[in-house]
């Protein structure tokens, strides 16, 4: 059978589905002109970053030898970082390789060398600093090993392994007698990895009219709170009653997993720590909530193919056994698939607690992270055309109107495990919540019908191009599908039942063929269908 004039083959389905929402939508009003910020003033789209100059021979060969050195081939990596020193002989990095070389080998004595020939030139340098701490810590000198990471903390250097070896050369403070207030300060200086000695100076700080030196002691005993879930939670009281700013913070427990990939790196505790603190304060002005790490934990992915799904499947069969509330995060280092079509960094359970996100190795980059955690607020994701975190395939870090409308909306959601009837439901305004999906699809769909119309009009030019141009433009899939069924739900408990049926049938169709979401949604639509019949006689 030929299309019907005008359409594209092959876009029933999905103008179908386009039909259907917009029946949804059409009591909404006109749909806004522009994407526009929180305060509802009409903003230009960020201009994106001019894109990454090409990196030097030698920054490329020390990034090749960094990973021989990952993945345990010292003579690779101790030929390459030979290389740049050759070509460089005042190259920090390369001298600085070639002492963490020699120390996989267990050649402290060369490494030391290295190190230090580093150091003369840069005492302040960071890589060198923490070799020759380790140089130190394997000698068995402890307080030299702390001198040097102290240095490298001093310079400012956030970096995880430094944060580690602290850790672990200071360890927990010793609980016992009272002590002085000059005693408890030290104590904690000693130990400042510790949250009960950090939520004890804090104490002794504000007692002494040190509100904001307690302040940010209090906040560092929450960045490692799950080292001690206890006192992170006497900090977080502590907090509310120091600041008026933290006395209206939410706070979501995360329950943290790490894959072999991300494990293999000395200190991945303090990176993990590190992106949760980042992503807290980069989402605080939109959810008003903080992300406290109660517990992290391990997960193996060695089996599964490189793909995220199959990655993310292994997690979950971790995570099912944590019936604890909270968030449940699991993250990997593993590339994607060379040959994949998509590159697919993150996954999310939409209104749910589970979600996995691949980091770029080494790095602490939250947009990723950001964007699916966003879902589990029942943001959805915004076409091509819009300049925000919510575009999957865009580069900013700032949120567009619509979606900011529903996470506002959902922030005062729970993390139970007990779905959205439990999770969600009883703890946001429905009205506000009906309304900010209204908007967002009504913005949607406005791009969409744009996009049409424009592949349409190009059919003079080429119909193949056109028909290629309006799949996308009308193409909904099933992360939209997933927002179709929730808001269903949230209609139904607004006891407007023939809307919610119709977005069922909808989301029934966006779903892939034969698969669990897509029966489980017919079943809903079926049992919603025969209680209308049952209770009005609508059919």
């Amino acid at each position: 059978m030929r299309p019907p004039a005008g359409r594209p083959p092959g876009l029933r389905l999905a103008a179908h589905a386009l039909l259907v929402c917009t029946a949804f939508v059409a009591c909404a009003g006109p749909a806004p002109e522009a994407p526009a910020s929180p305060d509802g003033a009409t903003k230009a789209p960020e201009p994106r970053p001019p894109a990454a100059e090409r990196p030097s021979p030698a920054t490329l060969l020390a990034r090749l030898a960094d990973e021989a050195l990952e993945r345990g081939d010292l003579d690779q990596a101790e030929q390459r970082f030979r290389r740049i020193v050759e070509a460089d002989p005042g190259s920090f990095r390369g001298r600085a390789g070639l002492g963490r070389v020699a120390l996989a080998r267990g050649d402290r004595a060369v490494a030391r060398e290295h190190f230090d020939a580093v150091l003369a030139a840069d005492p302040e340098n960071a890589d060198a600093l923490f070799g020759r701490a380790e140089v130190e810590r394997l000698d068995g000198n402890r307080e030299a090993a702390l001198a040097h990471l102290r240095r490298a903390l001093a310079r400012g250097s956030a970096r995880p392994e430094v944060h580690a070896r602290l850790a672990e050369l200071t360890g927990p403070a010793p609980r016992g007698a009272s002590l002085s207030s000059a005693e408890t300060l030290r104590l904690a200086e000693a130990h400042p990895y510790d949250p009960w000695a950090l939520v004890g100076a804090a104490e002794v700080l504000e007692r002494t009219g040190q509100r904001e030196a307690a302040r940010g002691v209090l906040e560092k005993a929450l960045w490692i709170g799950d080292r001690d879930p206890v006192s992170a939670l006497v900090a977080v009281r502590r907090l509310a009653r120091l600041d008026g700013a933290w006395a209206g913070i939410r706070l979501v427990p995360v329950h943290v997993y790490a894959d072999e990939s991300i494990r293999a790196h000395v200190g991945w505790r303090f990176r993990l720590r590190s992106l949760l603190a980042g992503v807290s304060g980069a989402l605080s002005d939109i959810l008003d909530t903080w992300f406290v790490p109660v517990s992290i934990g391990a997960f193996r992915s060695e089996g599964a193919s490189d793909d995220l799904d199959a990655i993310d499947a292994a997690f979950r069969r971790v995570a099912e056994t944590n019936r604890q509330p909270g968030i449940r995060a699991a993250f990997t280092d593993r590339r994607p698939p060379q040959r994949a079509r998509e590159r697919k960094m993150g996954l999310a359970t939409f209104l749910g607690r589970d979600l996995t996100v691949r980091l770029e190795p080494g790095s602490v980059d939250i947009r990723v992270f950001a964007h699916e955690l966003l879902h589990l607020y029942g943001a959805m994701h915004v076409v091509d055309e819009v300049d925000s975190l919510m575009n999957p395939m865009g580069e900013s870090l700032q949120l567009d109107r619509a979606s900011y409308r529903i996470v506002r909306a959902m922030r005062g959601r729970s993390f139970q495990g007990g779905g959205p009837p439990r999770d969600v439901l009883p703890r946001i305004d429905l009205a506000q919540a009906i309304a900010a999906y209204k908007a967002a699809l009504t913005l949607n769909l406005t791009y969409r019908r744009l996009g049409l119309e424009e592949a349409l009009a190009s059919r003079r030019v080429s119909r193949y191009r056109a028909a290629n141009e309006a799949r996308e433009a009308v193409l909904l899939d099933t992360h939209l599908a997933d927002v179709l069924a929730v808001v269903s739900m949230l209609l139904q408990a607004d006891a407007r039942h023939v809307e919610a049926l119709m977005l069922l049938e909808a989301a029934v169709k966006l779903y892939r063929p034969d698969t669990r979401r897509q029966r489980e949604t017919a079943e809903d639509a079926e049992r919603l269908r025969r209680w209308l019949v049952r209770t009005y006689g609508v059919d």
